[in-house]
């Protein structure tokens, strides 16, 4: 009897929680750098009726609304959102930011004109409340001593509500690649507020990352993208995907919850784990913070008997490749993370990610290691570790192999010196000054630091393959990377995307990049840039270029 009592109570309180209103609804996007095009808005109109569908009461945009400025751009959005809602259209708020303002003279001139052609929307900084709920608006470059007067005044007259900050920058450290793209002084700032939200966009995230919710001192939040994604990969390119979630948030007087969707099937995206703010906050019982986390989450791990499976061509070697089984709860596994041995000397890492951003995620992994990082002959280790969003490491699958005999190119430079006689080190990505030392490591300042390589080492017909390797070793704060790039300024092409460095105190770590080249001319130098300052030190480098076919797939 007592069974039966409380299985049908816990049906009803299923049933009053299922039926609960929320005191309002706001539809939340980012980043879709539109262009006077309309197929540039091809999943803004979507995410908007979507919006629509579930009766939001405000829509926000969280910036980077063009690629560049763009007025044409902005007077179709409001044609395509006075189509979609006739009558009795939500509340809008608009965040600006850098994109917006590119290509023209003056930022404020184009703050200006933008709210102008979105239909007289709110100016850069501005205030709603809506049911007694504060939203304070941030534009680029904002001041921040404005931000933390109005932010005190909204707390002071909130009546214990949460107040919600939109600002496209998120604060440095929170939500997922905020070390890199975060603010620091922003972090700072919002310290000194537990009852405030952040909400942010900038980092070109998918919402499949569960990442994209942090807390800590406070609560922030990333609104995702609807432009492109690639992630952070340590030692490794992460491919470019069309991102196309939307955030719904549901304002309830105990709690606030984030739900996300696909606005390309219109479908929730992880209903089963609907970030949820139970309200107050307490910074103690906050489920995303990363103690409460660790607490909560399970490491992932490979199917029972999984293996590695090793393929390596019988000609035209320029790669060993392998596959090896996706985690068994693959939603829940953020990458793995391969290593590469050389007898008991770890020489280079590699991340990819899973499939959990995926609408039909893969069976496996198809990974490989270039022959830049091998000696032909030699006994090779490797292994493969699954890692979830709490950063939890399951258990690792291992693999074995003979490195083979594969083509070399001709050796166009090369260098064990660490403090590289014949090259460049300086800062900026022209001009700029000489890198100082601290005996043979360099002192990297923060931001654009570039390695120009003796004149002539690029010589090649478009098409020319090269492969540039480069034995490094960074120090940082911990979690920080730097990322890589061979870049041509003139003309404008680089050889990779973004390669990330190990984070913090690295050792001596192997990078490889092979390329063709993407026009006649160039003369390509390295880029470490995208953080903060640190050292590094260049044990040797080598730039061969090749003849014959292409590099193996």
């Amino acid at each position: 009897m007592k069974l039966l009592i409380f299985s049908v109570l816990s049906l009803f309180s299923a049933t009053v929680f299922s039926s609960e209103q929320p005191i309002f609804r706001a539809g939340i996007m980012s980043d879709t750098h539109i262009s006077e095009k309309l197929s540039s808005f091809r999943l803004v109109k979507p995410a908007l009726e979507l919006f629509k569908d579930h009766k939001v009461d405000l829509v926000i945009h969280m910036g980077d609304f063009a690629d560049v400025h763009c007025p044409e751009g902005y007077r179709l959005y409001r044609k395509i959102f006075n189509g979609i809602y006739k009558k009795n259209p939500p509340q809008e708020l608009f965040v600006y930011d850098g994109h917006d303002a590119a290509g023209h003279k003056n930022r404020e001139q184009a703050f200006r004109a933008m709210q102008k052609n979105l239909g007289n929307v709110n100016a850069p900084y501005a205030k709603l409340v809506l049911k007694g709920y504060s939203f304070l608006v941030y534009p680029y470059k904002s001041d921040l001593k404005r931000q933390e007067k109005e932010m005190t005044e909204a707390v002071k007259t909130s009546n214990g509500r949460p107040v919600f900050v939109l600002d496209h920058h998120p604060p440095f450290g929170t939500t997922a690649t905020s070390r890199l793209w975060g603010s620091r002084p922003l972090r700072r700032l919002a310290d000194k507020f537990p009852q405030v939200i952040r909400i942010s966009g900038h980092s070109h995230g998918t919402l499949w990352n569960e990442r994209n919710i942090w807390q800590g001192k406070f609560t922030a939040v990333n609104a995702g993208c609807l432009y492109n994604w690639t992630g952070i990969l340590t030692g490794n390119t992460a491919e470019n995907t069309k991102p196309d979630g939307v955030l719904i948030m549901e304002v309830y007087p105990g709690k606030i919850l984030f739900r996300r969707f696909s606005v390309t099937n219109k479908k929730e995206i992880r209903p089963e784990k609907v970030w949820c703010i139970p309200l107050p906050f307490d910074e103690k019982t906050a489920p995303y913070s990363q103690k409460n986390r660790l607490r909560r989450e399970k490491p992932a791990e490979f199917p029972e008997g999984s293996v590695v499976k090793i393929n390596i061509p019988s000609k035209n070697i320029h790669t060993v490749n392998y596959t090896f089984p996706q985690a068994e709860d693959v939603r829940n596994c953020y990458i793995y993370k391969t290593e590469l041995f050389e007898g008991k000397k770890r020489i280079a890492r590699k991340d990819y990610h899973s499939s959990f951003h995926q609408t039909h995620p893969a069976k496996e992994v198809y990974a490989s290691w270039s022959c830049g990082f091998l000696t032909p002959g030699k006994r090779y280790r490797f292994t493969a570790t699954p890692v979830n969003f709490a950063g939890q490491e399951g258990r690792s699958l291992e693999g074995f192999f003979t490195a083979p005999v594969f083509e070399k190119g001709e050796v166009r430079f090369e260098c064990s010196d660490p403090l590289l006689p014949g090259c460049k080190v300086s800062t900026g990505t022209s001009g700029g000054k000489a890198l100082r030392k601290n005996k043979d490591f360099f002192r990297h300042p923060g931001g654009d630091v570039r390695i120009e390589f003796p004149r002539g080492v690029w010589e090649g017909a478009k098409g020319t393959r090269f492969r540039f390797v480069i034995d490094l070793e960074t120090r940082q704060q911990p979690d920080c990377q730097w990322t890589l790039r061979l870049r041509s300024p003139r003309p404008a092409w680089s050889a990779n995307t973004r390669m990330w460095t190990m984070p913090g105190n690295s050792g001596i770590m192997r990078y490889v990049i092979d390329f063709e080249k993407k026009s006649t001319q160039g003369e390509l130098y390295l880029l470490i840039t995208e953080s903060f300052w640190g050292q590094f030190k260049v044990h040797s480098v080598r730039i061969e270029r090749f003849s014959g076919q292409k590099n193996n797939k």
